[in-house]
């Protein structure tokens, strides 16, 4: 039998052969990177960059001088708008210590430079402590705001609503009340909002171990030791009061470290105050 006749195939190369593509001319490319080069430059130079306006937010009287005194040194008007580096300018301008934080934004159409700032706010009136001194007068104080920063601006009025205090000069740091005196401030101050201090005056708060009370219904200086169960403490002068109101004169100190056992000590022998 004869054997069957396959189809007659051609033979199949192993590696077709690749179309070569057309190269494009190296001086096209050049011409290429050359345009978009130009344009790239016609865009960064265009005048819509520049710096029309800079608007500063949020300024009041006591720092406005500042702040714009500082924007003209920096000659920003007409600068390229991102040649202007908003981190630089908020580090410059938080230098001011009347500023509590800045933020600087780059808006474009229309090319602005704004600027919003939080100025600190006065919270509390801190006196200074003086030798021998019975009375505490606004020309020994200083504005101070919520984080205990000393502000350095005129001098209008006690804020309001808020507790008094004083303290030791010596103990601030570089214009700025410590944090343990700031913390025993602030629950004074809650106590004060919640009117759970029975008797105003001025607590003496340079050492925290004890913080003493100077009112004007007692001349004499109340100790009144850590601030812990204070609201306590405060509750005992009413009645301190009466019993020290006629003989006033003759009372040195209170002593109400130890709540429990309240001492008055006088300037003749001391008395112990019954339970």
């Amino acid at each position: 039998m004869a054997s069957p006749e396959l189809p007659f195939s051609e033979p199949v190369e192993a590696y077709p052969s690749r179309k070569r593509k057309k190269r494009v001319p190296d001086y096209w490319r050049i011409m290429a990177a050359m345009l978009l080069s130009s344009i790239l430059w016609q865009i960064w130079t265009s005048s819509l960059w520049q710096i029309q306006e800079v608007r500063p937010h949020g300024l009041s009287h006591y720092s406005t001088r500042f702040v714009l005194s500082y924007l003209d040194g920096k000659h920003l008007m007409g600068q390229h708008l991102l040649q202007v580096n908003p981190l630089v300018l908020q580090k410059e301008l938080m230098d001011y210590p009347l500023l509590k934080s800045v933020n600087v934004e780059r808006s474009l159409f229309p090319t602005v430079v704004n600027i919003f700032v939080i100025e600190r706010k006065p919270t509390y009136r801190l006196f200074f402590e003086r030798p021998n001194a019975q009375v505490y007068t606004p020309e020994h104080s200083s504005l101070m705001d919520e984080e205990g920063v000393l502000l350095n601006i005129p001098d209008t009025s006690t804020p309001a609503h808020t507790v008094l205090a004083s303290v030791d000069k010596k103990i601030l740091k570089m214009g700025h009340l410590p944090e343990t005196q700031l913390n025993i401030l602030n629950l004074l101050n809650g106590l004060y909002q919640k009117k759970q201090l029975p008797i105003q005056g001025v607590y003496n708060l340079s050492n925290p171990e004890n913080i003493i009370l100077r009112t004007p219904e007692i001349n004499s200086p109340i100790w009144l030791g850590k601030p812990e169960q204070l609201s306590l403490k405060l509750g005992l002068l009413p009645s301190l009061t009466q019993i020290t109101a006629k003989q006033s004169q003759l009372v040195e100190s209170i002593d109400l470290r130890f709540w429990k056992h309240p001492v008055i000590k006088t300037k003749v022998p001391s008395s112990v105050l019954p339970e």
